[in-house]
């Protein structure tokens, strides 16, 4: 399990937690503005620098979580900062791990039953032509991902095989955390995201934090307005 640790003698650490079929690279604007805390981040399985075994499931991911804390973590606060799929990841890690606080960044909280029956033909459609850069900026523009960023994203992301892919969308797609949440998670989510991600924000805190002019891109395109929020909340 390989991981990356920045500002390793600071006390409070932050451990990143990425959306699906995208990499560590996606927080460098954190890693870069936040020098006061200790900050991990990861590719999943199946992703990058772990892409040896396929992504299975995000019981998986809290095992490797478990893992880093147990290494890194000694007697000291920390912290989970998850994206999209990360985002799940952080919800359901706080309830099994000895987390301190959490900030929940554009969680799918609402399970998409009417999609799940058609994830395996649609992977098996796409698979062919992850390998292609037409493809990968075609979804790269979907996620808002500026050009600084895209080879980055690009090598991520063709690199992807069908069982990662599918197990990915499958539990992206049948989340549903019904846990109460309190004040030591915090829930953003984009003024401009779809319908279903400020519903699900909603449904996971009466008053969740909705950054303005914002989408599906809030740690790479709206970092100095997260990493404020960050600074305050933790």
């Amino acid at each position: 399990m390989k991981y990356e640790v920045t500002n390793q003698t600071k006390k409070k650490t932050i451990i990143f937690l990425n959306g699906g079929g995208v990499g560590p690279w996606m927080w460098e604007a954190q890693l870069n503005n936040l020098p006061q805390y200790k900050m991990i981040t990861f590719d999943y399985k199946g992703h990058g620098e772990n892409g040896n075994k396929d992504f299975v499931s995000m019981s998986d991911v809290i095992d490797d979580l478990r893992f880093i804390i147990q290494n890194e973590v000694k007697n000291e606060p920390v912290y989970l900062i998850g994206h999209s799929l990360g985002a799940q990841i952080a919800l359901k890690a706080f309830n099994e791990l000895p987390i301190d606080k959490a900030i929940i960044i554009s969680a799918l909280n609402k399970p998409m039953k009417k999609i799940l029956p058609f994830i395996k033909p649609l992977v098996k459609c796409s698979i062919p032509f992850v390998r292609y850069k037409w493809y990968a900026k075609l979804n790269a523009k979907q996620l808002n991902i500026k050009n600084d960023l895209f080879e980055d994203y690009y090598n991520t992301s063709k690199v992807m095989n069908y069982k990662s892919l599918k197990n990915i969308f499958s539990e992206n797609m049948s989340f549903q955390n019904t846990n109460q949440l309190d004040d030591r998670t915090l829930v953003v989510v984009g003024e401009k995201e779809k319908k279903i991600m400020l519903e699900s924000a909603k449904s996971l805190s009466q008053n969740p934090i909705i950054i303005k002019d914002a989408a599906h891109d809030i740690p790479y395109n709206h970092y100095y307005t997260i990493n404020k929020i960050i600074e305050s909340f933790l």
